[in-house]
Protein backbone atom coordinates (compact mmCIF):
# COMPACT_ATOMS: atom_id res chain seq x y z
CA UNK A 1 0.00 0.00 0.00
CA UNK A 2 1.33 3.56 -0.85
CA UNK A 3 1.67 5.91 1.46
CA UNK A 4 -0.58 8.20 -0.92
CA UNK A 5 -2.87 5.76 -0.78
CA UNK A 6 -2.93 5.62 3.57
CA UNK A 7 -3.27 9.07 3.78
CA UNK A 8 -5.70 8.97 1.39
CA UNK A 9 -7.78 6.26 3.46
CA UNK A 10 -6.44 7.96 6.96
CA UNK A 11 -8.20 11.46 6.02
CA UNK A 12 -11.54 9.34 5.17
CA UNK A 13 -11.56 7.71 8.46
CA UNK A 14 -11.13 10.89 9.90
CA UNK A 15 -14.09 12.08 8.03
CA UNK A 16 -16.17 9.24 9.17
CA UNK A 17 -15.18 10.11 12.54
CA UNK A 18 -16.10 13.39 12.48
CA UNK A 19 -19.32 12.37 10.65
CA UNK A 20 -19.72 10.09 13.36
CA UNK A 21 -20.06 12.66 15.79
CA UNK A 22 -16.33 12.09 16.89
CA UNK A 23 -13.95 14.22 16.42
CA UNK A 24 -9.94 14.29 16.62
CA UNK A 25 -9.75 16.61 19.28
CA UNK A 26 -12.51 14.71 21.49
CA UNK A 27 -15.94 13.45 21.62
CA UNK A 28 -18.10 15.44 19.96
CA UNK A 29 -21.37 17.42 22.20
CA UNK A 30 -24.60 15.58 21.57
CA UNK A 31 -28.04 16.68 21.87
CA UNK A 32 -31.41 15.91 20.75
CA UNK A 33 -33.91 18.32 20.34
CA UNK A 34 -37.81 16.90 21.21
CA UNK A 35 -40.61 19.12 19.58
CA UNK A 36 -43.99 18.26 17.85
CA UNK A 37 -43.39 21.58 15.93
CA UNK A 38 -41.81 20.89 12.88
CA UNK A 39 -40.94 24.52 12.78
CA UNK A 40 -39.10 24.68 16.19
CA UNK A 41 -37.63 21.37 16.29
CA UNK A 42 -35.90 22.47 12.73
CA UNK A 43 -34.95 26.09 14.06
CA UNK A 44 -33.09 23.68 16.96
CA UNK A 45 -31.15 21.81 14.62
CA UNK A 46 -30.19 25.05 12.74
CA UNK A 47 -28.78 26.69 15.72
CA UNK A 48 -26.79 23.90 17.02
CA UNK A 49 -25.74 21.61 14.13
CA UNK A 50 -22.32 24.05 13.89
CA UNK A 51 -21.60 22.98 17.73
CA UNK A 52 -22.76 19.61 18.35
CA UNK A 53 -24.81 15.89 16.61
CA UNK A 54 -28.21 17.21 16.77
CA UNK A 55 -31.16 14.02 16.87
CA UNK A 56 -34.27 14.72 16.93
CA UNK A 57 -38.10 13.59 18.24
CA UNK A 58 -41.88 14.39 17.80
CA UNK A 59 -42.43 13.99 21.18
CA UNK A 60 -41.45 12.95 24.71
CA UNK A 61 -42.30 9.22 24.23
CA UNK A 62 -39.37 9.28 20.74
CA UNK A 63 -37.37 11.35 23.11
CA UNK A 64 -37.64 8.92 25.92
CA UNK A 65 -36.78 5.96 23.65
CA UNK A 66 -33.95 8.24 21.90
CA UNK A 67 -32.16 8.79 25.36
CA UNK A 68 -32.78 5.23 26.21
CA UNK A 69 -30.75 3.75 23.01
CA UNK A 70 -28.30 5.94 23.50
CA UNK A 71 -27.57 5.10 26.63
CA UNK A 72 -27.43 1.39 25.26
CA UNK A 73 -24.86 2.45 22.53
CA UNK A 74 -22.75 4.03 25.22
CA UNK A 75 -23.08 6.91 23.19
CA UNK A 76 -25.66 8.90 25.70
CA UNK A 77 -26.42 13.02 24.56
CA UNK A 78 -25.19 15.53 26.84
CA UNK A 79 -28.17 17.76 26.44
CA UNK A 80 -31.64 16.86 25.78
CA UNK A 81 -33.89 20.28 25.13
CA UNK A 82 -37.89 19.59 25.23
CA UNK A 83 -40.92 21.13 24.27
CA UNK A 84 -43.02 20.62 27.22
CA UNK A 85 -46.42 20.80 25.59
CA UNK A 86 -46.69 17.80 23.33
CA UNK A 87 -49.33 15.05 22.61
CA UNK A 88 -48.92 11.85 24.30
CA UNK A 89 -45.77 12.19 26.21
CA UNK A 90 -45.45 15.77 27.07
CA UNK A 91 -42.11 16.91 27.78
CA UNK A 92 -42.49 16.80 31.65
CA UNK A 93 -43.17 13.25 31.66
CA UNK A 94 -40.28 12.87 29.28
CA UNK A 95 -38.23 14.66 31.60
CA UNK A 96 -39.01 12.65 34.49
CA UNK A 97 -38.70 9.04 32.61
CA UNK A 98 -35.22 10.27 30.95
CA UNK A 99 -34.02 11.14 35.35
CA UNK A 100 -35.73 7.97 36.37
CA UNK A 101 -33.46 6.22 33.37
CA UNK A 102 -30.25 8.46 34.72
CA UNK A 103 -30.80 6.96 38.28
CA UNK A 104 -31.67 3.55 37.27
CA UNK A 105 -28.08 3.22 35.50
CA UNK A 106 -26.47 4.49 37.91
CA UNK A 107 -25.47 7.72 36.07
CA UNK A 108 -26.67 10.10 38.32
CA UNK A 109 -27.72 13.44 37.01
CA UNK A 110 -25.24 13.78 33.99
CA UNK A 111 -27.54 14.78 31.66
CA UNK A 112 -28.58 18.10 31.26
CA UNK A 113 -32.33 18.91 30.27
CA UNK A 114 -33.92 21.67 29.33
CA UNK A 115 -37.52 22.88 29.17
CA UNK A 116 -38.72 25.20 26.20
CA UNK A 117 -42.10 26.89 25.28
CA UNK A 118 -43.95 29.38 24.20
CA UNK A 119 -44.98 30.23 27.66
CA UNK A 120 -43.39 33.20 29.75
CA UNK A 121 -43.66 31.97 32.85
CA UNK A 122 -40.52 30.03 34.24
CA UNK A 123 -41.22 29.85 37.75
CA UNK A 124 -44.49 27.76 36.98
CA UNK A 125 -42.23 25.67 34.53
CA UNK A 126 -39.42 24.79 37.20
CA UNK A 127 -42.55 24.18 39.52
CA UNK A 128 -43.55 21.88 37.41
CA UNK A 129 -40.51 20.41 36.71
CA UNK A 130 -39.71 19.37 40.07
CA UNK A 131 -36.22 20.85 39.90
CA UNK A 132 -35.63 17.91 37.39
CA UNK A 133 -34.62 20.45 34.35
CA UNK A 134 -31.06 22.30 34.56
CA UNK A 135 -32.70 25.53 31.81
CA UNK A 136 -35.85 27.05 30.74
CA UNK A 137 -36.27 28.84 27.46
CA UNK A 138 -38.49 30.67 26.12
CA UNK A 139 -39.24 29.82 22.14
CA UNK A 140 -38.13 29.93 19.81
CA UNK A 141 -35.45 29.28 21.25
CA UNK A 142 -32.65 32.25 21.32
CA UNK A 143 -28.66 31.32 19.65
CA UNK A 144 -26.41 33.35 21.67
CA UNK A 145 -28.46 32.69 25.08
CA UNK A 146 -28.72 28.89 24.19
CA UNK A 147 -24.96 28.79 23.25
CA UNK A 148 -24.02 31.11 26.41
CA UNK A 149 -25.80 27.99 28.23
CA UNK A 150 -23.19 25.80 27.16
CA UNK A 151 -20.23 27.72 27.78
CA UNK A 152 -21.61 28.32 31.36
CA UNK A 153 -22.09 24.00 31.92
CA UNK A 154 -18.39 23.41 30.33
CA UNK A 155 -19.83 22.15 27.10
CA UNK A 156 -18.73 24.66 24.38
CA UNK A 157 -15.57 26.36 24.74
CA UNK A 158 -15.64 30.17 23.37
CA UNK A 159 -12.79 30.69 20.15
CA UNK A 160 -11.15 34.37 19.88
CA UNK A 161 -13.30 35.60 17.79
CA UNK A 162 -16.42 35.35 20.49
CA UNK A 163 -17.77 32.41 19.07
CA UNK A 164 -18.56 28.82 20.00
CA UNK A 165 -16.65 25.39 19.62
CA UNK A 166 -16.90 22.09 20.99
CA UNK A 167 -14.39 21.11 23.66
CA UNK A 168 -13.56 17.49 25.30
CA UNK A 169 -16.49 17.26 27.66
CA UNK A 170 -16.30 16.28 31.11
CA UNK A 171 -19.66 14.83 32.29
CA UNK A 172 -20.82 15.83 35.39
CA UNK A 173 -21.80 13.29 38.13
CA UNK A 174 -24.19 14.16 40.92
CA UNK A 175 -25.72 12.12 43.00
Amino acid sequence: MSSHYRAIVGAANQLLEAADGETVEGRRLRILVADDDPIFRKRGLTILRSVAEVSQAEDGKQAIFAVDQAYARGRPFDVVITDIYMPGVDGLAAVRAIRSMEQARGSGLSLRLIISSVARSPMLIQQHAGGLVDAYFVKPLDRRLLMRRLVEWGLLERLDNGGPQTTRLHRRKEN
